[in-house]
């Protein structure tokens, strides 16, 4: 389906009327000023005020301030009428819209029109794809900055994730995003190392040397090998090979098991290195 249009319709009669201006919408507007307002303009009086404001100057007990808020808030729902139909005119779900319009409020199509990109790093649920297939509705060019650095971000995050890597070289990030989505476009690889830098330099990745990391992995990565060294610091304890076989011994015979040579071998070389590395299945 495809949303032509998008209007939040007010029941136009009294009851309809005062009710909606009486709500929450309209902070300190109240039942008595909206009655005031419906028996003096009456059920067209939502769009005479939009037109004219000045009309509430001549109801008597609708203070300042009412008329303000009444007034900016007619506006401020008109606005939001436009923003949720562009919203589900470039094929976003009601449940995506809400997200939006709850973090960005009358900006959302400003910042969506500027760089939809901007959503993968600031809401979730939001990836790539999604952006991207947003961006082009919007006519964003398959070039245009926003996307090359976006692109990159992605393609890292995902090649790590599928292979439980922790980086990739510059030549292996730029050459995959760029088979990925590029190769229709008149950019080569190297003209990818621009946006890459970028990239960098908004603190989307980080880049030690040649090699590019998701920023949160980089620095789990420094502090495991901090840790690491910590604990390499610490002066070793020896154990006499003897005396561990004896308490194997007691320990399999106390637990009614026993252990293959493979596993005493690997208490064995946990008890005596500092750092130990475990691979394989669980057990």
């Amino acid at each position: 389906y495809k949303i032509i249009s998008y209007e939040n319709v007010v029941d136009t009669s009294k009851e309809g009327v005062v009710a909606y201006l009486s709500s929450s919408l309209f902070p300190g507007v109240g039942l008595i000023c909206a009655e005031k307002i419906f028996n003096a303009l009456g059920e067209n009086a939502l769009e005479i005020i939009e037109n004219n404001p000045s009309v509430l100057d001549d109801i008597k007990g609708v203070t300042k301030n009412q008329k303000q808020t009444i007034y900016t808030k007619i506006i401020e729902n008109r606005l939001v009428d436009k923003i949720f139909v562009k919203l589900y005119q470039i094929g976003l779900t009601s449940k995506m819209v809400m997200k939006l319009y709850e973090k960005y409020g009358l900006d959302t199509l400003e910042i969506i029109e500027e760089n939809p990109y901007k959503l993968i790093y600031e809401l979730e649920g939001f990836g790539f794809k999604k952006a991207d297939e947003m961006a082009m509705k919007l006519g964003f060019p398959f070039d245009h900055k926003e996307r090359l650095k976006a692109l990159i971000v992605f393609t890292l995050n995902n090649i790590c994730n599928q292979y439980g890597l922790t980086y990739l070289t510059v030549n292996q990030l730029l050459t995959t995003a760029y088979n990925y989505a590029l190769t229709k476009t008149n950019l080569s690889v190297d003209d990818l190392v621009i946006y890459l830098n970028e990239a960098v330099y908004d603190n989307r990745l980080t880049l030690e040397e040649d090699r590019v990391y998701i920023p949160a992995i980089y620095s789990s990565e420094v502090r495991i090998s901090k840790k690491i060294n910590d604990v390499l610091s610490i002066p070793k304890t020896k154990i006499k090979e003897d005396k561990l076989k004896t308490l194997l011994t007691d320990f399999e015979r106390i637990n009614g098991i026993n252990l293959s040579t493979e596993q005493k071998d690997a208490i064995y070389k946990a008890l005596t290195n500092k750092v130990s590395i475990v691979t394989g299945g669980p057990g």
